[in-house]
């Protein structure tokens, strides 16, 4: 025959140990400036630049971006990155872009 199982009367307390501290960002990535969208280097200057020189529904050709920001050789990934990550998009060609 099996026992029988009677609650115990007794509390039991469930302790957790505290999450493990993450190191704080420093230099440009402790910026929280929501206008950053948590960018830095050529990728924010590229965004920034995509912000201010838009026109409304038309863009700014990447060449004129590119040329005005003397974009390295990651450049094409940025932008690539910036479209995928949603802070731009392709307005009327290719060659085009808008901030979201």
């Amino acid at each position: 025959m099996r026992g029988i199982f009677a609650p115990s009367s007794s509390c039991v307390r469930v302790s957790r140990a505290p999450p493990a501290k993450r190191p704080r960002p420093s230099g440009a990535e402790a910026s929280t400036d929501p206008d950053k969208k948590g960018l830095t280097g050529q990728k924010l200057r590229i965004f920034q630049y995509i912000v201010n020189n838009s026109e409304p529904e038309v863009g700014v050709d990447i060449r004129e971006v590119k040329k005005a920001l003397n974009g390295d050789s990651k450049f094409d990934a940025d932008i690539a990155f910036l479209t995928d990550e949603g802070h731009v998009y392709n307005t009327h060609d290719d060659d085009h872009y808008a901030p979201i």
